[in-house]
This record gives structure tokens, sequence and C-alpha cells, in this order.
């Protein structure tokens, strides 16, 4: 059986009070990132996580290290107090901030030769089956919504380490005080390169910061997987 390439969970437990955050209380939002944790340690086919979290939050990992442990599984916590510039800047510039840390910082994503991110307190229902999909694929991201069509959904994605330091590590530097800019500076450097997007919707589940719920019913996932298909989902360039 192949092995999948790490996932990072990028975290914010306690979180500045930015403008249109509404989730903001540490203890319930680490209750949402344990959910989502557990959820990414019993996927089969994942077998190293690493989990970081730029608030510095001082949490009780032990229960995982210990499953994780049983199970012959890797994970790894980073955690420091990072966040202070996305008051100024905006959660894109600390989103990049933190995978620049992670990056920089983790043993398992040294030695890995690329790895899926996903946002912290999210799960991907349908991880197994889009891994499976893009096995050969080093560098995939999907747009974020069809109606966007500059805008590359930074929620999960698929990314070869090599081009990411080469390509997108430093993007997030131009942001402003803006929710979606981490994705729109993304879609702006992947558009001319011709990257491939996931060939069937992210089945995302979770809570957004804003307080929004990621809950797509069976017909509307249906739909926009058939339009993943035929390539709507795409990142090109604004028009």
């Amino acid at each position: 059986m192949s092995v999948s390439w790490p996932v990072l969970l990028t975290a914010t437990i306690a979180p500045a009070p930015l403008p249109y955050l509404k989730m903001v209380d540490p203890e319930e939002r680490w209750y949402q990132y344990q959910h989502a944790l557990m959820f990414w340690l019993q996927r089969l086919k994942v077998q190293q996580i690493v989990f970081c979290d730029n608030s510095g939050y001082h949490a009780d990992f032990s229960p995982f290290y210990h499953w994780a442990e049983k199970h012959h599984k890797t994970l790894e916590v980073l955690s420091y107090a990072g966040n202070d510039q996305a008051l100024i800047k905006g959660r894109g510039f600390g989103e990049g901030e933190l995978m620049r840390h992670a990056l920089y910082t983790s043993q398992i994503l040294a030695r890995a030769p690329g790895f899926f991110k996903v946002t912290g307190r999210l799960i991907v229902e349908n991880f197994d089956q889009l891994e499976a999909l893009t096995t050969h694929q080093p560098v995939v991201m999907s747009r974020r919504s069809l109606r966007r069509q500059g805008w590359a959904d930074t929620r999960f994605f698929k990314m070869d380490r090599a081009f990411y330091c080469q390509y997108l590590m430093d993007v997030h530097e131009k942001a402003e005080r803006d929710d979606w800019i981490l994705g729109e500076a993304y879609a702006k450097v992947l558009a001319p390169l011709g990257i491939p997007s996931f060939p069937r919707s992210l089945r995302i589940h979770g809570i957004a910061g804003n307080g929004a719920l990621y809950d797509d019913k069976m017909w509307r996932y249906m739909l926009k997987s058939l339009c993943a298909q035929v390539g709507l989902y795409r990142i090109r360039a604004t028009t």
C-alpha cells in the first residue's frame, strides 16, 4: 500500500480580535481542532501529521500522541506565538507566516517531498478519493468557487515542497487586510502555470471563522464534482 504525503493542519487556537471573525473562543476552537485532528489521524493513507498553531496556546496533545503511537503513526505539534501581524495585515498574512514557520521548523515536512495542507478545524470527507486521484500530480489546487475566477482555495491543497518554496512562500508578504487576499495572491502566481485542480469537488465539513457552516448537501456536491471533472475549477487568469 502506498503512503500519501503528510498532512499539515494550520491552526490559530487563540486568535486575535480580527474583523469578521466570530469564532474567537479558544476553548470552543480547541474542541473543534481536536475533532478535526482525530479525523486526520484516522485516515488510512495518512501516516504523518503536522499540527501547527501560531497563537502559542497551551493545549494537551498527549491523548493524540498516545493514539498515534498505538496506531503506528507520527504526530508532530508546533506551537509558537506569531500571529500579532495578522491584526495589521490580515488573516492571509498570518497564515502565510504560519506556513513558512511550519516548513522551516517541522522535521516531518523537511523530509517529505510535499504535503497536503488543510485549514485545521476542517475535515475533507472525500480525502481518500482525492488523494487516490492525484497520486501522480505533485501540485493540485482548485478555485475557491465558480463565482471567483481569480481566487484559489487555500482551505485544502496538495503541494510539492520545492514548488511551494519557489513560487508561494513569500506571496503573503504583499497581503492587505483582507481575509481572501492569500487565495487571490496564490491564484495570480498559479494561473500562468497550468496547475491542475482536484477532479472532484472538495467535500469539506466544519465551521469557518466567520461562523459559516461548510456542509454541502449530496446534490450540491455531485453538481460541483461534475463541474470539477470538466475543468471548471481550474485556476485561470482573470479576464
